[in-house]
């Protein structure tokens, strides 16, 4: 499996992507899996049991438990280390899987390029934000920042990790002209503003988000 990249960055964010080339016998064969886990890997599709099985595989060479990993879901379905004061994101897009670990809740997001995404840019973005997206002459780089935008509504959504977020309504882009610099999220108490780590690969977008403070609200988010 190639290290497709391994840096850690400034505020002490660790971030890991693989580019999977193995088979998934490899997986299987090279980690002891739980009963429980077993059951349930082999009843999803083959391509998420290949996705899944590798990230938790690299997450047991990363971690080195003695037992099992020690995450767990939360009640909202977040992966959480089960004792321990970092945090943890894991993203999966065709052939690539990645975490992400931080001191501060932090959310990943890649995805390959799909040009079927333009198509859909009203359900995800608002209508400034489509505007940004449109006004791009060519077809290509209009794809490019449609996905990275997708990433980033979907990377602050991981990092807050409650469910019930409007990604066109409540997670706004900040952009330079056409280059996306932050993102905030706004709950009916307060807006938190998120920090965006990115790059546009050849194949495909990688994007960490994680905030810098909370900022209370005096107004009830409509």
């Amino acid at each position: 499996m190639p290290t497709f990249l391994a840096t850690i960055f400034p505020d002490n964010i660790e971030l890991s992507i693989w580019h999977i080339t193995e088979e998934q016998s490899f997986f299987s064969n090279h980690q002891k899996w739980y009963e429980q886990e077993v059951e349930w890997i082999d009843s999803i599709h083959p391509k998420k049991k290949l996705e899944y099985l590798a990230s938790r595989y690299l997450l047991y060479n990363r971690l080195q438990p003695e037992g099992r990993l020690p995450i767990i879901k939360n009640e909202f379905g977040k992966l959480i280390f089960k004792e321990s004061d970092s945090f943890l994101s894991i993203s999966h897009s065709g052939n690539y899987t990645a975490y992400v670990i931080g001191p501060s809740e932090v959310g990943l997001d890649i995805q390959v390029y799909d040009k079927k995404i333009i198509r859909i840019l009203n359900k995800f973005l608002d209508p400034e934000e489509c505007e940004i997206i449109k006004s791009i002459s060519s077809v290509e780089e209009q794809i490019k920042l449609a996905i990275l935008s997708w990433c980033a509504k979907e990377a602050v959504y991981k990092a807050h990790g409650k469910r019930g977020i409007q990604f066109n309504k409540q997670i706004k882009l900040h952009f330079n002209r056409s280059v996306l610099e932050s993102a905030c999220l706004y709950l009916p108490l307060e807006k938190i503003d998120y920090k965006l780590i990115y790059e546009l690969e050849k194949d495909f977008v990688w994007l960490l988000a994680y905030h810098e403070y909370r900022q209370p609200m005096d107004y009830e988010f409509l």
